[in-house]
């Protein structure tokens, strides 16, 4: 002000200074007040959008990651009911809650005013595989409720639901945590081009008021502070979002140690089995041996399911305590076990170790105050690479000889010939 008071100053005596034109500079503050004007305008819109857009991408972001976690959830539930499908009902009940919860994100996400047409292209397409999950997992639910209060189509349905699983749900399953995972990520990158977009534009700004008013330093630096802030807002929604993704990734984890692993025994299952030996059929020679209780089904009959648990569980902790240093041990069906002998135990040392395993098995042992004893069949094979082209064919081949040792009576190891 003290300069433009000594523009627009004038002699003592009331004369104009010479050259000085009062009306062209009181133009000149006129421009220079309808430039600041419109700079402040511009650079209040320029935060305006910046901050809308940042806004709707939070809002779509927790949209997106509520939605997966409510699918990563629905998948563990599913893993629930495979494992214990007495469950059923209780899991069924919760899975419709979940889908409810993805149902509510779906709105909200189709609530917010401006969402980035890739990210909610992306967010459809996950919703519509989520859909056609619910769909094959509804499915499942029929077949169940079907077979509800017939015992026959109960078993039938507790033996078939893996491989329903695996052929009709699944695949599904996987498609819509992937394209949910994918949504995610195109929704982080999305924000944070979105976000530089928007700070380009006020960057600009910022350089015409450097170049037009003489105050644009004062403005520069306020924008630089803006800028900062926001830059660290930036960061810190970066770090929350790669320590949701860290969750994430040990949930799946997680979910699929639970699908590999025998809930009961806390041995490995029959497709830990099948992942561990799909790739070295055709290419390793190894030493295995299956085995299972003679009379198991009579043996839970009379003493109950319950007992018939707590009797496995202890085998199995028996089998784990003597025998997991020399083979890698799996409850592939209720009373079945498979191991798969390490490399120091030869083929010649497998009938005596299937042996020494068979006395373990059936030992008598005492569960809930009552001493009880089972005893097994088995069979050791001396695999050879490229002798069976699946697991399938494998286990079929052990199983005719199991049939062989159950049909002569049990409580026998006989080993698998090699033809």
């Amino acid at each position: 002000m003290a300069l433009l008071d000594r523009i627009f100053k004038k002699t003592e005596d009331g004369k104009k200074i010479e050259g000085y034109s009062p009306r062209m500079y009181l133009q000149m503050k006129i421009v220079y007040v309808l430039l600041s004007i419109l700079n402040i305008i511009v650079v209040l819109v320029s935060f305006y959008k910046l901050g809308w857009a940042m806004y709707n991408a939070q809002l779509s972001f927790g949209a997106i990651a509520r939605a997966d976690e409510k699918l990563l959830q629905s998948n563990t539930a599913v893993m629930v009911m495979l494992s214990d499908t007495e469950q059923m009902p209780a899991q069924i009940e919760k899975l419709e809650g979940l889908f409810r919860e993805m149902d509510e994100a779906v709105v909200d996400f189709n609530a917010i005013g401006s969402v980035d047409e890739g990210v909610k292209e992306r967010f459809d397409q996950s919703m519509e595989a989520v859909g056609k999950y619910r769909t094959g997992l509804q499915l499942c639910q029929q077949q169940y409720e079907t077979a509800v209060g017939n015992a026959e189509k109960l078993e039938n349905f507790e033996t078939n639901i893996l491989a329903l699983y695996h052929s009709d749900v699944e695949p599904l399953m996987n498609e819509a945590t992937k394209l949910m995972s994918e949504t995610m990520d195109y929704q982080k990158q999305s924000a944070i081009d979105t976000f530089f977009e928007k700070a380009r534009s006020v960057l600009i700004v910022l350089a015409l008021m450097i170049l037009i008013l003489a105050v644009g330093v004062i403005a520069i630096t306020m924008m630089d502070r803006a800028a900062k802030r926001a830059a660290i807002e930036l960061q810190k929604r970066a770090q929350e979002i790669e320590e949701t993704s860290k969750k994430l990734f040990q949930s799946r984890n997680k979910t699929k140690a639970m699908a590999f692993t025998n809930v009961l025994t806390g041995l490995k299952n029959r497709y830990a089995l099948e992942e561990d030996l799909g790739s070295r059929l055709e290419s390793e020679s190894f030493n295995i041996a299956n085995f299972d209780f003679d009379g198991f089904r009579n043996f839970n009959e009379v003493y109950g399911r319950d007992f018939g648990d707590e009797f496995l569980s202890t085998i199995a902790e028996q089998l784990k305590a003597q025998f997991s240093e020399i083979a890698e041990i799996y409850n592939i069906t209720s009373d079945e076990f498979t191991f798969v002998f390490q490399p120091s135990v030869t083929g010649n040392q497998v009938m005596g170790m299937a042996q020494r395993i068979a006395e373990v098995m059936s030992a008598s042992y005492t569960v809930y105050n009552v001493t009880v004893q089972l005893t097994v069949s088995g069979c050791a094979y001396r695999y050879a690479a490229g002798e069976c082209l699946s697991l399938n064919s494998l286990l079929s081949k052990m199983d005719g000889v199991m049939h062989t040792v159950k049909n002569n009576g049990g409580n026998a190891v006989l080993e698998v010939n090699r033809i």
